[in-house]
């Protein structure tokens, strides 16, 4: 009996005991808010009022009255060191916007974050007068807005066989929105005309343009261009629109082949996999670098990489990073690898390569050392590994691995 209470007494005192709060570093919440009237014109002097809310310390809370600068604008930060247990910080500004002669704005921003962040608002305050009134403004001629962008391959070479889908805003129409499509002329050229009523401080007109660039087996690009307003001049987007498309990722001599050609529908999944649903963080999926290969008297498939980690030699030595290499990139690869390609009957397995890069992190003139680490998969063994079948281990085993041109054997633990 006298064991249990001490026993008891002792779990008692351990769960009292307070949570350790895990800390990340300080975390700065910004709040930007600039004030404009309908016609686009800034407010200086208007009041803000606002209440800043810290819900990991109650006790950075804040309340202020405060009136916009020069040109309407108003920002404050905030700084905290605390985290919850889950390591995001939770944070919110409650704010109302007044000024003689309109109409009270009032809206809140939260800031759920994991990292310092900027919060960027623009206020529109209506008159409190008869939207007839505004008619008074002297009128002025719409302005012609032309926004440009080239679209092209990898290559440099234009693209006319695209589709472009736009959005224009007209912030002089009340923030108006045409939808449309384009296509790019035979030397990749897009241009999208907007009608900008040129109202408010600037009298230039102000407009937006949101556009996505897509085509069947390629990668869609999409941006944001502006004309007007206080900080942008021009709607011609210097740099072209790149679309990279699946083809661009198989070797060129194997994708003109009639092989290579039945190849594409089948690849066009796997490197969507790879590419945009964030399958591999720590790697990129090189160019024209899907091909068969030959190897011991056997067909693979070849994929190549390119490790986005550089490894640290006072740390690393060639075993460890060929075991990162492998929990990083090979080990994620092995679903999608065997979903989409354990059908093709005239390949023994699969080639992965990686190349990876190490230096002395101590050494300030130290130079880059080039790894390459090449994993020969058997196919069947792969199957069984996403299978449960057998372990990493043992799928390491069956495999053949190349360091720098010479077969090493792994060990994972």
């Amino acid at each position: 009996m006298a064991r249990y209470l001490v026993l008891l007494s002792m779990f008692l005192v351990v769960s009292c005991l307070p949570v350790k709060q895990v800390k990340y570093g300080p975390i700065v919440h910004e709040f930007n808010i600039t004030v404009f009237d309908e016609m686009y014109n800034r407010l200086p002097g208007t009041i803000i009022e606002y209440v800043y809310t810290d819900e990991e310390e109650p006790e950075l809370g804040a309340s202020n009255t405060v009136t916009t600068d020069s040109v309407g604008n108003f920002s404050i930060k905030f700084t905290s060191n605390k985290w919850s247990d889950r390591g995001i910080h939770h944070a919110k500004l409650d704010y109302k916007v007044r000024r003689d002669g309109f109409l009270a704005h009032e809206n809140q921003v939260m800031s759920v974050s994991t990292y310092s962040q900027a919060h960027i608002r623009r206020v529109i305050l209506v008159s409190a007068t008869p939207v007839e009134t505004v008619e008074t403004v002297e009128p002025v001629e719409p302005v012609e807005h032309i926004y440009s962008f080239s679209v092209v391959d990898i290559g440099g070479h234009p693209i006319s066989d695209a589709t472009v889908d736009y959005i224009t805003n007209d912030f002089g129409y009340a923030g108006e929105e045409i939808n449309g499509t384009v296509v790019p002329d035979v030397n990749g050229k897009v241009t999208v005309l907007v009608n900008a009523k040129r109202i408010g401080t600037y009298r230039t007109g102000h407009t937006t343009m949101r556009y996505k660039v897509k085509k069947p087996l390629c990668y869609s690009q999409e941006a944001r261009l502006e004309i007007g307003g206080p900080t942008s001049t021009g709607g011609e987007q210097q740099e072209p629109v790149i679309i990279t498309c699946v083809a661009d990722y198989l070797d060129p001599v194997f994708f003109s082949s009639k092989e290579g050609q039945s190849f594409l529908q089948t690849a066009a999944p796997f490197i969507e996999a790879v590419k945009l649903e964030g399958l591999l963080a720590k790697s990129e999926l090189q160019l024209h670098s899907i091909k068969p290969t030959e190897f011991k008297k056997k067909r693979w498939l070849e994929f190549s990489f390119d490790d986005l980690i550089t490894y640290n030699s006072i740390k690393f030595d060639k075993y460890e990073v060929a075991i990162n290499v492998y929990d990083e990139t090979v080990r994620k690869l092995m679903s999608p690898l065997d979903f989409y390609f354990s059908s093709l009957h005239e390949v023994s397995g699969y080639k992965i390569s990686m190349n990876s890069q190490m230096k002395n992190f101590a050494d300030k003139e130290s130079m880059e050392k080039q790894l390459n680490y090449t994993f020969y998969l058997p196919k069947e063994s792969v199957g069984e590994y996403k299978n449960m079948d057998i372990t990493g281990q043992q799928l390491i085993d069956r495999s053949i691995i190349v360091y720098n041109g010479e077969r090493i054997g792994l060990k994972l633990q």
